[in-house]
């Protein structure tokens, strides 16, 4: 790897540890919507708990990405706010 591109790199994991610890906040956000989630779950031949781990969240919030029912998180949110 040449030292320019392993610099830019080294400056991205870097910024992204700082964020993760709060010093720092994201200068983005990705939102992505249970579509899109699905797709990308179905690209990637992972199981539902496969791809869970992977993005680190439980495996109940990984329902997200099998269909049009919703995940148990989002069920809990919408009723705390009635």
């Amino acid at each position: 790897m040449k030292k320019k591109m392993f610099e830019e790199l080294l400056g991205s994991v870097r910024e992204g540890g700082a964020i993760l610890r709060g010093r720092h906040k994201p200068s983005r956000r990705i939102v992505i919507h249970a579509s899109g989630v699905r797709t990308i779950r179905e690209r990637t031949s992972l199981s539902q708990v496969e791809f869970a781990q992977l993005i680190g969240v439980s495996e109940d919030t990984s329902e997200l990405g099998a269909g049009p029912a919703t995940p148990n998180w989002a069920g809990s949110r919408a009723s705390e706010h009635h």
